[in-house]
């Protein structure tokens, strides 16, 4: 790079840190800017400050608040408390007449824990009302109010900050740096997802939101130990779902010193059974290797679990990076998918689903480059690494493992004789039937001993045994069922909101970005310009193969999370069919339709714009917003 375009990219630089500092000066702190900023003190003596009012009814307890119609940003509250307290803020304004009408109403949570709570108001008010039930506020609880802030002051948000300049620079880097970020989108996938992911893992709540987050982050954290495994108060609360949620700046500040003050001492010591990693367990390993090097380098608890998540992010973006590069068909739909918000999220939480995602998708693009590549012999290296891709996605969800049977269906020209491709063809069986065998034969094995076992560990009238001797009675009765969910859910698990813009417990952005990513994928799919394309065979057995996959899955859940003999199936989540959206979304290429008179980097361009907006719009309304202002 020469001198020139170096002093341009510095300037470029700092032009961006300039432009997001005043986003957030000018935007988000206007009020404070621009009008009164100001701090004020309640308390039940008005010492230090102005006094607020307390009475009781036969159902509340009531702190009544006059604020002579000031924009009031937060309201914060110190308090002694026993117990976790819900209440109620009502915001009054002075309508016509004198009278106040409530013009919102806002609920939150002080935690014993905290002895502080903090509540975004963002409205002007000529009086507040803090509500508490009476059912509450039992004798053991002692809560007391002791002083109440209103702020309206001129606050820079690190993290809103950080987030701003991120998505400025990212935007920057891909459209002035076409040339290299639209030819190499291996390299701007990497990019974009690691720098989203980490900003996601950064802004997340310190306490776990995603799907069963506490079970792989209790899995991962085991691993990071030899023979007992040493949880402090810290670690025992994030598995037990005990921290503190929160939901503003001041408040993740309070929560972080106490995990940090949590972790000192060792609380609990398990026994583990075994020092090997069991084959369904290593999808946690780059999870642990962070964890465990966390706390050789000896970095707060906090950092630990976020170094932990980071690995995990760094995996997946890896991985999906060589997918994209060695793709033969279907570069930009794999893109596409691996920067879903979802997936993306998952990549950045405590889960086995972004390595299952990663690697099921690197295996099936290493696979069906064999096909495309047809007129060539066997890549032994290519197929090597395909299978082994694929055998290690399958270890923590062995239901995806018929996807490996494609290889059966190598065209013969592929192959030196007839006994060679017999060979190849039975080797493929033995490893299939050899991994199947870890989802069926435990159960195969109890069904014989007549052995009522397995089932959803939460309760419930669940058995996997029972379950599959009430399908053995009832095939028809099944089948007819298996077939509806297979057929009802295909849109909404392919295609839904829940498998592209949801942030698990979160929420969902079903609106803008939903809608753009859905319409960015149709296009790219149906208009993608598809050097290569799978013949029609190829596309009858892929989409079987899919097939079988998705009835797996649902049977899975079917055995192990439903009722025995209920009529429906519990626990299917459109977030499994994540893995199957390559795949099956190849089913519809074609060449009827092109981007030919496009030109191609600027289409990249285009696609990487609107993934990277999609993305940006559900970290903000999801995570950074709610949860970080």
């Amino acid at each position: 790079m020469n001198k020139k375009k170096l002093v341009k990219y510095m300037m470029s630089l700092i032009l961006l840190m300039l432009f997001a500092t005043a986003i957030e000066l000018l935007y988000f702190n206007a009020n404070a800017l621009f009008r009164h900023a100001y701090t004020e003190q309640y308390s039940d003596t008005g010492e230090n400050g102005r006094q607020f009012e307390k009475r009781e009814t036969d159902e509340s307890l009531i702190y009544t608040i006059h604020t002579d119609g000031k924009y009031i940003h937060k309201f914060f509250m110190e308090y002694q408390s026993n117990a976790d307290i819900s209440y109620t803020i009502s915001v009054y304004q002075n309508g016509d007449f004198g009278k106040q009408i409530s013009s919102l109403e806002l609920s939150d949570q002080a935690f014993a824990q905290l002895q502080k709570a903090v509540t975004v108001i963002n409205q002007k008010a000529d009086r507040l009302e803090i509500k508490i039930s009476k059912e509450q506020l039992s004798k053991d609880a002692g809560f007391i109010i002791s002083d109440v802030f209103l702020v309206n002051q001129i606050t820079v948000n690190p993290l809103r900050w950080i987030f701003i300049f991120t998505v400025l620079l990212l935007l920057y880097m891909v459209w002035a740096m076409q040339h290299v970020f639209a030819q190499h989108l291996e390299y701007t996938f990497f990019l974009i997802a690691v720098a989203m992911g980490s900003i996601i893992i950064l802004l997340a709540p310190n306490n776990f939101v995603s799907w069963d987050e506490q079970i792989h982050f209790q899995n991962a954290y085991a691993i990071t130990f030899h023979e007992k495994v040493q949880y402090t108060q810290s670690a025992l609360d994030m598995y037990t779902l005990a921290v503190p949620s929160v939901n503003t700046l001041e408040e993740r500040r309070l929560q972080e010193e106490y995990l940090q003050e949590q972790n000192q001492d060792i609380v609990v010591t398990e026994e583990k059974e075994r020092n090997f990693v069991e084959y369904h367990k290593r999808a946690y390993l780059s999870q642990a290797f962070g964890m465990k090097l966390a706390r050789m380098i000896g970095i707060p608890f906090r950092e630990m679990i976020m170094l932990g998540k980071w690995f995990n992010l760094l995996v997946y973006a890896l991985i999906m990076s060589a997918a994209i590069k060695y793709a033969l068909i279907g570069k930009r739909l794999l893109f596409c998918i691996g920067l879903l918000p979802t997936a993306v999220f998952l990549a950045s939480s405590f889960s086995y689903d972004a390595f299952v995602t990663a690697f099921l998708t690197l295996g099936m693009v290493l696979l069906l480059d064999e096909f495309v590549d047809e007129q060539k012999g066997l890549n032994w290296r290519r197929i090597t690494v395909g299978v082994f891709a694929l055998l290690l996605g399958s270890f923590s969800k062995a239901v995806y493992i018929p996807l490996l049977l494609l290889l059966c269906f190598l065209p013969g020209e592929k192959f030196i004789s007839k006994k060679q491709r017999y060979l190849f063809i039975a080797a493929v069986i033995v490893i299939f039937l050899i991994m199947m065998a870890s989802f069926v034969m435990p159960a195969a094995t109890d069904l014989a001993g007549n052995i009522d076992s397995g089932g959803d560990a939460r309760g419930g009238d669940t058995s996997v045994t029972r379950q599959l001797l009430y399908i053995i009675g009832n095939p028809l009765k099944y089948m007819k069922l298996l077939f509806h969910k297979l057929i009802g859910m295909l849109g909404l698990y392919f295609f839904g909101v829940q498998s592209r813009t949801s942030f698990a417990y979160l929420g969902t952005e079903g609106e803008n970005a939903y809608f753009a990513s859905l319409l960015l994928t149709i296009i790219v799919v149906i208009a993608d310009k598809n050097e290569n394309l799978l013949n029609k065979k190829i596309k009858i057995i892929l989409g079987l193969a899919v097939a079988g996959v998705a009835a797996l899955i649902w049977t899975a859940l079917y055995l192990s999370f439903t009722p025995v003999g209920l009529n429906t199936i519990n626990g299917v989540q459109p977030r499994y069919y994540i893995p199957l959206m390559y795949p099956f979304l190849l089913l519809f290429s074609n060449h009827k339709i092109k981007w030919t008179d496009f030109n191609q980097m600027k289409a990249n361009t285009i696609m990487t714009l609107v993934n990277l907006a999609v993305l940006s719009c559900c970290i903000y309304k999801l995570i950074l917003r709610p949860y970080c202002c």
